[in-house]
């Protein structure tokens, strides 16, 4: 048996990201002594399924003041670590007017995701994706006679993508723009 005086510690239920607070022994007839015990939440960038969905925002062309809609949908599969997601920009792109929704279509890995395809509206894109949300890439041989290429770069997460880009002209000088979309 404990003395009569003794004090005891106190067990408290642990839960991730709950800040428990725990008492520690002082010996005989003398209050506790509180402390404070951190228990860390879960932690990591989200998995590629969290980016599946509807995504909706706009793009805005800084150069020449013209802005539009846009729209993304993104579909996983996590079994076979693809994916394929469709743009549908809205407004006087490249000077054209709306073009049709475009769909590429990628691997991933726990190191980050890859894109290289064609598009009807960008030409040969490739793209990464690393494991951290930042992202880059670039459009060559774009079938528009007035474009040269297009680079950007930017980042992404489970609710908001922001991709800057430069277009660069056949003849001469550039256009600078962003796109954001916001997780639906």
């Amino acid at each position: 048996q404990p003395p009569a005086n003794a004090t005891a510690t106190a067990t408290p239920t642990v839960t991730p990201g709950i800040v428990a607070p725990t008492l520690t022994p002082t010996g005989v007839a003398s209050s506790p002594t509180p402390t404070r015990t951190v228990t860390p939440g879960p932690t990591g960038t989200p998995g590629p399924a969290s980016f599946a969905g509807n995504w909706t925002g706009s793009w805005v062309n800084n150069t020449f003041a013209t802005v539009g809609a846009a729209s993304l949908s993104v579909s996983v599969n996590t079994a076979a670590q693809t994916f394929q997601f469709t743009l549908a920009l809205a407004g006087n792109v490249f000077g054209a007017g709306t073009p049709p929704p475009q769909t590429l279509s990628g691997t991933y890995t726990g190191a980050g995701a890859t894109i290289t395809g064609h598009s009807t509206l960008f030409g040969d894109v490739t793209m990464s994706i690393g494991s951290n949300g930042a992202l880059s890439g670039q459009a060559i041989n774009v079938p528009s006679a007035n474009i040269s290429r297009i680079d950007f770069a930017g980042t992404a997460n489970a609710q908001t993508i922001t991709i800057t880009y430069v277009i660069t002209f056949n003849t001469s000088g550039i256009a600078t723009g962003t796109l954001t979309l916001n997780h639906q």
